[in-house]
Parts: C-alpha cells; structure tokens; sequence
C-alpha cells in the first residue's frame, strides 16, 4: 500500500492522537471541577453552620446582653485574639482579614467576627475532622483516574473506528490509483467500496476524469510518435541514400562541398529524430544489461563513414568485459550522438592530427568520450538554444541527450581540462 511507505504521519494515527488529546483535556477539565465543587460545597456547608450560629449569638445579645453557650462542641466564643489557639494566633496575624486557616496536626479554623454595640467578638470552629474532601481525597483521586483511564479507552477505541472509517476509503483510493494505467482507457475499478464518503467519490470522480485526459493525451503522443517515424524517417532515409549516390558522381569540388553539408544535415537530423522518438517512449525498467564494446565498435563505424576525416584519430580503451544497465537501442543513440558530436568538433593538434579518445575511468565506473575543443564546456551549454561558434545545429542535441539519459536513470556529465572535454556516461560495470 503506498500509504505505508510515507514517512509522514497516516490519518489513522492523526484522528486518534487528536481524539485522544480532545479527551485528555476534557477528563482533566471536569476533574479538575469536579474537585474544585467538592471543596467549594464542603466550605460553604461550614461556612453556613458557623452563619447560624453568628445569627444566634447575636440574638441572644440583643435580648439578653449575654452571649451563648455555642451548639456546636467544636465551636469556641473568643473576646479576644490572644484567646486564640496557638497555631490559630499565628496564622491569623499574618492575614487579619483572613476567614479560614490551616492549623497543625491535621488541624483546620473558620473564623467569624462579630461587630456591634458590645465591641469585638469571634467564633472559632476548629472543622479537622469534618473536612470530608481531604479526607477522601485519595479515593477521589483513585476513582477519577480510573474514570479517565476508562473514558480514554472509549475515546481511543472510538477515535480507531472513526479513523478506519474515514482513511479505509482513501487508502482504498491510493491503491486503485497507484495500480490505475494511463495506458488504457480505465476507470479506477479498485476505488473506495466499503465506508463510502462523498468527499472521496468526488476525488474518485476527478481521478477518473484525469486518466481518461492523460489516456487521451497518450494516444494523441503515441499517434504523434507513429506519423513521425512513418512519415520523417523514411524521406530521411531516401535523402541520404540519394546524397550518397550523387556524391560519388560529382566532380565539381563547389557542387560536392554543397552535398556534403546536405548530407551531414541529414544525417544529423536522422539522428536527432530517433533520440527524439526514443525519449518519447516510456522507459521500460527491464534490469537488463547489454555489452559496452559491440555497441561502441559499430557506433564508430557509422561514424567514421560520416566524417571522412583522415586527420580525425580515434583510441579506443574499453575492457571486453564492460557493461551498462541500459537497452542496446538506447546506448546505441546515446553514443551516437555523443562519439559523433565528438568527432565533429574534435580540434586538430600542432601535428595535424584531431584526436578522440573513448576510455573507461581508472576507478571502471563511467565511459569517457575526450576530445580537443577551442572552448570549456560548462553546465550553460546544456541548455536548450544554447550552442559554440562552431556549431551548424540549434543548440539542442546536448539538452536532449541530457534528457534522454536522466530518462534511463543515467549519469551524464561534461567536463573541461587543458584543452580537453570529457563526457562522462554511466555507471558501468566491468
């Protein structure tokens, strides 16, 4: 499945992480207040005891002059702050408009001042042993971190089911259209069946709109790659068997120069078109290997009946051994034009001669085509329109050769030194 091979994250995993986050933060939000009411309820129920007994106490003075005895055991009438418990007496000097304190030894205060005509008084209720909330607070605890591991389990369980019911149409998607053909007039058969969403049918629609456009533009390429080779190669072919006839009868050195440049135009053309239609074909990853030395003997040949050149030297260093991944129709093409370019702007030396050389790297890696040449020869020239002074073509040949071993998963390199421009082609194995 190609989903498998992402490194990023799949869908799956981003909804139930996200579901599960969703419901971690719930869980510690009600938590969270679920405890913050427990403890606001329990001191508003103290709160309130101690009230009354405030209201009684008050009623009891104004109908009497007299305070009461406090109902409570717990709750104590201060008249003064030094009448305070010890702990009590310390905490309430720090914050004198404080209305509860923790005491020691699991001790804990409410106070509550009463103002009047009779002066200053205080009741004290000591509420320890009433705190219920502290004193369940493990359980509390226990209970709602077993409640939230419960209620992720629900959320992870029902984040995996939503999850595979949304990504199971998509990777059911991306592997009709991975396995879909352009090469066939198809829909994608294998699309999403089971846990359809109309998202991924409108996706599935336009996929299948997009193949039959590609199906179309395919047919109008192969059609293309068809009339060209019918209709070009063969006048080609008539051109130069017919330039070649003439040649041999002509006598006047103007009209056979004239011929010589419509042949090697031709020729020159003849080629550009089989690299053209070459490049046009899709690429078929067989894993074969084909032989580097037959190929290039036959290439030389060819060549050498194009430039009749007794000055041009070729030096041929190629183990018998040696080996290219690549079909012998290509290999033929891409040394044909590169052997030939070669040869055709090879520089002639102080001696006369305009040396080739066609060797293997010392590491036997790549094949070198050298040649002398007036100018370096840089990345810029690769580019399509971009051509030397010497030369008779558009300035194409190199970009296309570029693009037909880019095709085949080829290294292709141009170098310059001391004069000399090497073309790199490979990886071979000898």
């Amino acid at each position: 499945m190609p989903l498998l091979n992402s490194p990023a994250p799949t869908l799956r995993r981003r909804l139930i992480a996200s579901l599960s986050a969703f419901a971690l933060v719930l869980i510690a939000l009600f938590s969270g207040f679920a405890l913050l009411m427990a403890y606001v309820v329990e001191d508003g129920y103290l709160a309130a005891a101690l009230q009354l007994e405030a209201e009684r106490q008050q009623q009891a003075w104004q109908a009497q002059q007299s305070w009461l005895q406090p109902l409570d055991p717990k709750t104590r009438l201060v008249r003064s702050p030094a009448e305070f418990p010890g702990d009590l007496r310390s905490a309430s000097e720090q914050r004198p408009q404080g209305r509860e304190f923790p005491g020691q030894a699991g001790r804990h205060y409410h106070l509550r001042a009463l103002r009047g005509e009779w002066g200053e008084v205080w009741l004290v209720a000591e509420v320890g042993d009433r705190l219920l909330v502290r004193q369940m607070r493990g359980t509390v605890l226990i209970w709602l971190i077993a409640g939230a591991i419960l209620m992720l389990g629900c959320a992870l369980t029902l984040g995996y089911w939503i999850a595979g019911r949304i990504s199971a149409p998509l990777a059911q998607l991306a592997g009709a259209v991975a396995g879909a053909n352009p090469q066939y007039a198809s829909t994608l058969s294998g699309g999403p069946q089971d846990g359809r969403l109309a998202e991924v049918d409108a996706l599935n629609r336009a996929f299948d709109e997009l193949l039959q456009r590609v199906h179309q533009a395919l047919n109008r390429e192969r059609a293309f790659s068809q009339d060209a080779s019918h209709e070009l190669r063969t006048p080609l072919a008539v051109i130069i068997s017919s330039a070649e006839q003439a040649r041999l009868s002509l006598t006047d050195r103007h009209q056979a120069a004239a011929l010589e440049r419509v042949l090697t135009s031709a020729r020159q053309l003849q080629q550009s078109l089989q690299v053209l239609l070459a490049l046009n074909r899709e690429a078929e990853s067989t894993g074969s290997e084909c032989a580097l030395l037959p190929v290039l003997e036959r290439v030389i040949v060819e060549q050498s009946t194009w430039h009749d050149d007794p000055a041009l030297q070729l030096e041929i260093d190629v183990p018998d051994g040696a080996r290219i991944a690549l079909a012998e129709d290509v290999l033929h093409l891409l040394l044909a034009n590169l052997i030939g370019n070669a040869m055709a702007h090879a520089q002639a030396e102080r001696s006369g001669r305009r040396p080739v050389h066609v060797w293997i790297k010392p590491d036997r890696s790549h094949l070198l085509i050298s040649n002398l040449s007036a100018h370096s020869l840089g990345p810029s020239d690769l580019q399509p329109f971009v051509k030397g002074n010497d030369s008779a073509g558009l300035g194409l040949g190199l970009n296309i050769v570029q693009r037909l071993a880019d095709k085949h998963q080829l290294q292709l390199q141009f170098n310059s030194r001391d004069g000399w421009v090497d073309v790199s082609l490979g990886p071979c194995r000898i």
